[in-house]
């Protein structure tokens, strides 16, 4: 171990930090999974003249967001709703500019 990083293999590896010798990490829930998805906020068209205000890239989260709940997953899309709302241009404020 250098520096408090294991340089084994992954397969090695076991959870453990120098100030504490304990294998169990207290951020790992036995009682619940979760799936934590990120996404790209821009990809190579936005602020071009094909996506000036990066609305395709928000279209696209949508459709996969949407995808996972059709799927039967427990999406909770509220924070991301209300992000949208409140940092994304609505087509009134893109005409505008």
């Amino acid at each position: 171990m250098t520096g408090g990083i294991s340089l084994l293999p992954c397969s090695a590896r076991c959870w453990s930090t120098t100030t504490n010798p304990s294998t169990n990490n207290p951020e790992i829930s036995t009682v619940e999974s979760a799936v934590r998805i990120a996404f790209e906020p821009i990809n190579y068209t936005s602020g071009t003249c094909h996506d000036q205000f990066n609305q395709f890239k928000q279209l696209a989260i949508e459709k996969s967001l949407n995808k996972l709940q059709k799927f039967g997953w427990d999406v909770n899309l509220d924070q991301y709703h209300e992000l949208v709302n409140n940092l994304c241009l609505s087509v009134t404020e893109q005409q505008t500019l």
